[in-house]
Order: C-alpha cells, then sequence, then structure tokens
C-alpha cells in the first residue's frame, strides 16, 4: 500500500500510473498535460482528486474518509475523464465527481452513499451506460445535454430531478430504471429541458 502525504501537496504533469491500494492524504492536483490511471486499485480519498488533465479508471475503487464533506473528484475544464467498471462510494459524507466543461465517460461503474453533492455535477455532453447510483442524498446526474443508457437509480434523492437532470438541447435518456427516487419539489426521477428525448 503506499501513502501519499505530502504537505505542500502533489502536482502531476507526467503519467502516473496505480495498481495497488493508495491513501490520498494530500492534495493532489493533475495538471494540464499530466494524466492518471488507476487499474485494480483501492485508494482511500482524505483529500479530493483535482484534475485539469487526463484521468483513466478501470476496475478500481474510491472510498471517501474523514475530512471535510466535498466532492471526491473535482474534475475543471479536464482533457477527458474515463471510468470502467468502478465503484466510488461517498460514504454519505461527500459527492462524486464535479465535471465542470469536461467530457466524461462512465461504464458499468457504481456510485453510492453520496452526500453534500451529487454523484456526477454540471459535467458537458456526459456519455454514462449501465451504471448503478444508490443512495445519492443529493441527486444523482446533473448534466448538459450527454447520453444516459441503461442506468438504474435507487433510493435518490434532491430538490429536483432526483435521479437525473438534464439542461441543453440536445441529450437522450433511455432504457433506465428508476427505484424509489424522490424529489422535495418535482421530478422525482427525471428533470429534463425542452429538447431531450427519454
Amino acid at each position: 500500500i503506499q501513502h501519499l502525504q505530502y504537505r505542500e501537496g502533489l502536482d502531476n504533469h507526467n503519467c502516473m500510473e496505480w495498481k495497488v491500494s493508495t491513501i490520498v492524504d494530500c492534495e493532489l492536483n493533475i495538471l494540464p498535460q499530466g494524466e492518471l490511471k488507476l487499474e485494480n486499485a483501492v485508494v482511500y480519498l482524505k483529500r479530493p482528486i483535482r484534475c485539469w488533465g487526463t484521468l483513466r479508471m478501470e476496475r478500481s475503487h474510491l472510498i471517501y474518509c474523514m475530512g471535510q464533506p466535498q466532492d471526491m473528484i473535482v474534475l475543471d475544464r479536464a482533457r477527458g475523464c474515463q471510468m470502467r467498471d468502478c465503484r466510488v462510494d461517498g460514504r454519505g459524507e461527500a459527492g462524486g465527481l464535479w465535471a465542470t466543461g469536461t467530457r466524461i465517460e462512465l461504464t458499468d461503474s457504481v456510485f453510492c452513499n453520496m452526500k453534500k453533492g451529487r454523484a456526477v455535477f454540471n459535467a458537458l455532453s456526459p456519455q454514462i451506460h449501465g451504471c448503478t447510483f444508490n443512495y445519492c442524498m443529493d441527486g444523482g446526474v446533473f448534466c448538459t445535454g450527454g447520453t444516459i443508457c441503461d442506468c438504474t437509480f435507487v433510493n435518490c434523492r434532491s430538490k429536483r430531478g432526483a435521479g437525473i437532470s438534464m439542461n441543453g438541447q440536445n441529450g437522450l435518456i433511455r432504457s433506465c430504471r428508476f427505484v424509489r427516487c424522490m424529489a422535495d419539489q418535482r421530478n422525482g426521477a427525471i428533470e429534463k429541458g425542452l429538447g431531450q428525448r427519454v
């Protein structure tokens, strides 16, 4: 197991690859030219991962532990984010992906026990296929356009659009299942713009 603990944080501008269990106990910044690859890894986050570069995850597990409630991964106009067969667990204390201006691809992954933020927030035209969103207490997905197919939303809560809230003029939601998704104001399963196809 590796333990990342740098007082001034860690700035990565190269390709960094993790295939072992890791504790992230400092600010980890993936700079625009940098890349982080996780494969078959279990990562315990005491601080969020901030990414302006590229994040690729496969068969990995992110677990939030201790620290201030916040999003686990912050993508700020990053070059891309891909997750396949992963599990992201907020442990009832954190949100999942904050994806401002970033295109993301999520496949066959699980987002569970999210609080203090949606599982996926502010994504631009995401491609989300075969994912499960379970116990997302501030909502599942908030995005602009994109495609969400063959996903399951269970016990999601929010003020509006507890499962999916989709803005923009182009988007597709198909073959998704919603179980006990409740909103305080309206649209428990889906809140969508006028141009979205459901």
